[in-house]
Formats: C-alpha cells, structure tokens, sequence
C-alpha cells in the first residue's frame, strides 16, 4: 500500500495547495515528536528528507486498510 518515495522537507513544505508552509511545518514537528516519522541528510546535498518509522508504516497500513473497507 505504501509506495517508498524519497520526500524533501523543503518540498513538502511548499505543497501551498494543502495548507501554509507554517502548517505544514508543525504538522511535520508533531509526527516527528510522535515518532512517526524521522529525517535523514542526504549524502550529497544539503536537503533534509522525510521518512515513515517503522511506527508510522504500520499506523499507515492500518488508516489504508480502514479506509478501503
């Protein structure tokens, strides 16, 4: 169900059509201090990149199946 694609925080952040960067921004801090997502550098780059916790896979999985019924 969930397709592992590299997302920039900066990219995110600029995703306008869903809510202010501000919004986006503490809605990232708040997963982060849930533990459902984590941030990795890149290795050649100075851009950050979102990832779902093993916590969050699962939560994700759960909300996918609930949705689908």
């Amino acid at each position: 169900m969930y397709d592992k694609k590299d997302a920039k925080v900066g990219d995110l952040i600029s995703l306008g059509h869903i809510a202010s960067p501000a919004t986006i921004h503490a809605a990232l801090k708040k997963l982060t201090h849930s533990e459902l997502i984590c941030f990795r550098n890149a290795v050649d780059s100075r851009a950050k990149y979102a990832e779902l916790t093993e916590l969050g896979l699962k939560r994700f999985n759960e909300l996918a199946k609930a949705i689908t019924k």
